[in-house]
């Protein structure tokens, strides 16, 4: 779906999506591809913007230009994208207002991020429908390629390019279980062992 979506609106820009299918499927080999769709999807541009400006977010496609002047469904989008812009806004807002108490996702975090990064989090969180008992930062691991990159620019922010829990903890999770060490959750984890540690626990005994 969207392999298709991208394609669809490569089209609405006036460009071929068969030839731009064509040449991404043929830029490299993709026989060892788990999920080829999900592969091309990444080919196709470089941003994961579909070839247009970030939209009403940051990782969801502006509309075309000629989707944006069509007599019915140019004005309907561009109210849609209004939309989702104020709710972000509010969202962002009304977070940021009590960003001096920390959100329950971010227990764990080592140092207390800023204002804006908490609020573009709880953003991300509110779109992207995050379980509120989901304690990983940024919630599950997005596929589509803006989507990705800003959770990963997001990680990276919270985390200021630095994990030392994870410094600490990857060979004893790893050693506790293989499959743990590679879970989008192994971060969480670290931080929460390492504050058992600070706290007296003997966390290593409590991870066996």
């Amino acid at each position: 779906h969207a392999l298709r979506a991208h394609l669809l609106l490569v089209a609405a820009q006036g460009v071929d999506p068969v030839e731009h299918l064509a040449a991404a499927a043929g830029a490299r080999e993709l026989d060892t591809a788990a999920d080829t769709a999900a592969v091309l999807d990444w080919r196709l541009d470089d941003t994961g913007l579909r070839g247009t400006s970030p939209g009403p977010l940051p990782w969801i496609p502006g509309i075309p230009a000629a989707l944006r002047d069509h007599p019915t469904w140019g004005p309907y989008l561009t109210q849609r994208a209004a939309k989702v812009t104020s709710l972000a806004s509010q969202v962002h807002d009304s977070t940021t207002a009590t960003a001096d108490r920390m959100p329950d996702w971010a227990a764990y975090i080592g140092a207390r991020p800023s204002a804006e990064t908490i609020g573009d989090v709880a953003v991300w969180r509110a779109a992207m429908l995050v379980d509120l008992a989901d304690q990983r930062t940024t919630g599950p691991a997005h596929l589509q390629k803006a989507a990705a990159l800003w959770q990963r620019s997001l990680d990276q922010r919270l985390h200021g390019g630095r994990q030392p829990a994870m410094d600490e903890w990857a060979q004893p999770i790893a050693a506790a279980s293989p499959s743990a060490a590679r879970d989008p959750f192994a971060p969480a984890l670290a931080e929460r062992l390492a504050a058992m540690a600070r706290s007296g626990v003997d966390a290593p005994a409590v991870l066996r």
